[in-house]
């Protein structure tokens, strides 16, 4: 299984365990795959902008809440500043397979990070 594959598998389990709908109280939200902007364009607050589009497409959409999966700690901190806030993190090193394996050797003790938004 690719490293991409593997990442999808992990964020559909994680999808199943974190039930969005029933935790907002919702039937729909705006969400998206995690956070990437081309390294020739990084730390120009690209990033931080593309988050905060979400509120215009989510009043737009009559849409009350946001979330994203963020996988480094630069995105984290991109979340944050767009205002986002953590509810679900898990540390890669925790994430294993039916074996027992890391199943994302080499990122160490950096987290996983569902970040959520609510719209007023």
């Amino acid at each position: 299984m690719s490293r991409a594959e593997k990442l999808i598998t992990f964020m559909r389990n994680l999808t199943a365990e974190v039930d969005f709908s029933k935790r907002w109280g919702v039937d729909y939200y705006l969400s998206a795959a995690g956070l990437d902007v081309d390294t020739n364009y990084r730390r120009l607050g690209l990033g931080t902008h593309l988050l905060l589009a979400r509120e215009k497409i989510a009043q737009a959409y009559n849409i009350s809440v946001t979330f994203t999966f963020f996988s480094s700690p630069a995105s984290q901190k991109t979340a944050e500043k767009a205002g986002l806030r953590g509810f679900f993190e898990k540390r890669w090193n925790d994430i294993v397979d039916d074996k027992g394996n890391i199943v994302f050797p080499g990122l160490g003790d950096t987290y996983c990070k569902v970040m959520e938004k609510k719209f007023e």
